[in-house]
């Protein structure tokens, strides 16, 4: 008769974990659908009483922070998917200045081709690397033609999909 502790047996693996910074309508979709993919999502946004944050059941934690110190609230670690969906340029590139040169499993950025070309030049006039800039995804998620904030959550939560699974990773 087998011991106790040969009756059942599981292996603990770590929950992925993503860090959704934007509190609107894409950061709400996308929470809800990383949720169900078994993430643990933890919001940003740096607008207090913002209804879609206040009222998102799908964050595990919610924080209200200035996105000019969110590297202060988020440490390195090489696990950790980020995806940049705020309200617009401006608060992306504020974030993504103090996130860029830390180690991410993931990290992306919500928008055109033409706001990534025209924030890439101007971060590239400010000191960052060729080498830093290309391991943001951005525009972030897979190209499907997106309108939506639901349709927009899909196509981030495919590319940190592949990117999870083994494919695409950016280092």
């Amino acid at each position: 008769s087998p011991s106790p502790d040969e009756w059942y047996r599981e292996r603990a693996v770590p929950q992925n974990r993503i860090i959704v910074v934007g509190g609107g309508h894409v950061g709400l979709a996308l929470c809800r659908l990383m949720h169900q993919l078994g993430f643990h999502v933890h919001q940003y946004d740096h607008r207090d009483g913002l209804q879609t944050m206040t009222s998102n059941p799908w964050a595990h934690e919610k924080h209200v922070i200035d996105f000019a110190h969110i590297d202060e609230h988020v440490a390195d670690d090489p696990e950790l998917f980020i995806a940049l969906v705020s309200h617009g340029y401006r608060t992306d590139e504020i974030a993504l200045r103090r996130l860029v040169r830390k180690r991410w499993r993931y990290l992306g950025m919500l928008g055109s081709t033409a706001k990534v070309e025209a924030m890439w030049a101007k971060l590239k006039a400010d000191g960052f690397t060729e080498e830093e800039l290309a391991r943001v995804h951005a525009p972030i998620g897979v190209a499907i033609h997106s309108r939506t904030p639901v349709e927009i959550a899909v196509s981030i939560a495919a590319e940190i999909i592949r990117v999870k699974n083994g494919d695409g990773s950016i280092t």
